[in-house]
């Protein structure tokens, strides 16, 4: 058994073929149970490579300390300190951690879950900017795993692009779930963790994400955290971080004393709700940032979901149909039905209006002239229907058949189904029109003739009031029809 700082380990078998160069090669290597198949990645501190189980087939990512490094207390320290902090999480956005110990020939070594994707840095190259909802998605990601770690007496201090790792996430097809990477400077506080990467006057991170405290080497807290993630939340609405310059010290100088431009003058189409958390996180001093990553989180999830709906276009970020309707350039559904009612009202009304105008007129619905003169409309009575709408005028009763002049018995127009003068004149001349005493001075047929006249004038009377009945019913009939489809 040995040790790492204060986790006891075991010194696990490992089969080590011979290495000429007197490297530290481990391609080929089985290290408890799992075979080194090949190098994943290559940074400062170390190489972390790829290895297999050879019966279950499940992956693992191994990564290796320098040998340069291994009398460095300092850096072994922080090398291990991946594997403490995430001992202590346990969070399902935290890399999960295997096994930790140390190779035969001397360097430690981690091993940790194989993650299968790219980081968001990698994402970030591809498509220089992301849309609001995948920004928030990942964000509140991981913010809550920091919440977790941070509540467990854990500051990463070295958030960034590169260390947000972007995997598909299993419970929801086509999203991804993030995966917080690379406690390796973290400053761990909880009890049993024992001590971490002291940093009071020494700069340790990666100065376009870091704090202005932590640009000027002063003590830090969890609000650390928070600023780097308004830097990297910036960074994937704009397409770069908040400062950049030619030097690693004036960007650090930026963060301590430059104000970083708002995104809407970069980009005017960003939510200005998202705008004012990224700016919020950015405060240069801790107080004013938020109180926690609880709080960072409760303002992502206040975020209105037209925020969350904007899609991403391809000229940029375009604002969702609802947006628009609460801007005002769309018009209320309430409104648009209100004036379609009243429109339709209004036509119906028209209708109803020219109907009755063509009955008082003197024009008949299917274009004859009416037999009533307009100037006797006036003298007689109006029936009215159920519905209220006046009907056409009733007339009088007919007193005795008049006796027929020549001027008398033309009719203004004959009907087309009356064929004999008789009966032209039956329907040229209503049964409550007299002649005048003048007219019959001037016109007195003979007594036979009068008798053939009297004849005909008492046929007529009683034919013109039958029609008149009829279209009296027919104009009521046309009226209720149309009241009820009003």
């Amino acid at each position: 058994m040995g040790e790492i700082g204060s986790i006891p380990f075991r010194l696990c078998c490992v089969t080590a073929p011979a290495d000429p160069s007197g490297t530290h090669s481990v391609i080929g290597r089985v290290i408890n149970n799992y075979e080194i198949k090949s190098v994943l990645a290559e940074g400062g501190m170390g190489k972390v490579y790829l290895a297999e189980h050879p019966f279950m087939g499940r992956r693992a990512a191994i990564k290796v300390l320098r040998g340069i490094y291994l009398e460095d207390t300092s850096m072994v320290t922080r090398f291990v300190n991946e594997a403490r902090a995430a001992n202590a999480i346990h969070h399902p956005n935290i890399v999960e951690i295997i096994d930790v110990g140390y190779l035969p020939d001397g360097p430690p070594y981690l091993m940790m879950e194989f993650l299968e994707g790219e980081t968001l840095q990698q994402r970030l190259t591809r498509v220089m900017r992301l849309p609001p909802p995948e920004a928030v998605r990942i964000l509140d990601q991981a913010a809550s795993a920091l919440e977790a770690a941070h509540a467990a007496g854990i500051i990463h201090r070295d958030l960034k692009p590169d260390n947000l790792f972007l995997i598909p996430d299993p419970t929801t097809p086509g999203a991804d779930r993030v995966k917080v990477v690379d406690f390796g400077i973290a400053k761990l506080e909880g009890p049993g963790l024992g001590d971490s990467v002291r940093t009071t006057g020494v700069v340790l991170g990666t100065p376009h994400y870091m704090s202005p405290e932590q640009c000027r080497g002063t003590s830090v807290d969890h609000r650390t955290d928070i600023y780097a993630l308004g830097a990297i939340l910036y960074q994937v609405l704009c397409g770069r971080p908040p400062f950049v310059g030619d030097a690693q010290i004036d960007v650090m100088m930026m963060h301590v004393v430059k104000i970083p431009a708002a995104p809407r003058e970069l980009y005017p189409e960003i939510p200005a709700q998202l705008e004012a958390i990224a700016l919020r996180a950015l405060a240069k001093r801790p107080e004013e940032r938020f109180a926690s990553m609880a709080d960072l989180r409760a303002a992502l999830r206040q975020l209105p979901t037209t925020v969350r709906g904007l899609p991403l276009s391809t000229g940029g970020l375009t604002p969702s149909p609802v947006v628009a309707s609460l801007s005002g350039a769309t018009e209320p559904v309430g409104s648009r039905r209100w004036g379609l009612w009243v429109s339709l009202a209004i036509a119906v009304g028209i209708g109803v209006g020219w109907v009755s105008a063509l009955r008082v007129g003197g024009v008949s619905a299917d274009g004859g002239a009416s037999p009533r003169p307009a100037t006797t409309m006036g003298k007689l009575p109006i029936a009215r229907s159920r519905a209220g709408v006046p009907s056409a005028p009733v007339p009088a009763a007919p007193s005795a058949p008049p006796a027929p002049t020549g001027a008398a018995a033309a009719p203004a127009r004959p009907a087309a189904a009356d064929k004999t003068p008789a009966a032209a004149a039956g329907t040229g001349e209503p049964a409550h029109a007299r002649p005048s005493a003048a007219d019959g001075e001037s016109a007195r047929p003979s007594k036979q003739n009068a008798r053939r006249f009297a004849s005909s004038a008492a046929a007529r009377g009683r034919g013109a009031a039958a029609r008149t009945k009829g279209r009296q019913a027919a104009s009521d009939s046309d009226r209720n029809t149309w009241m009820n489809k009003w």
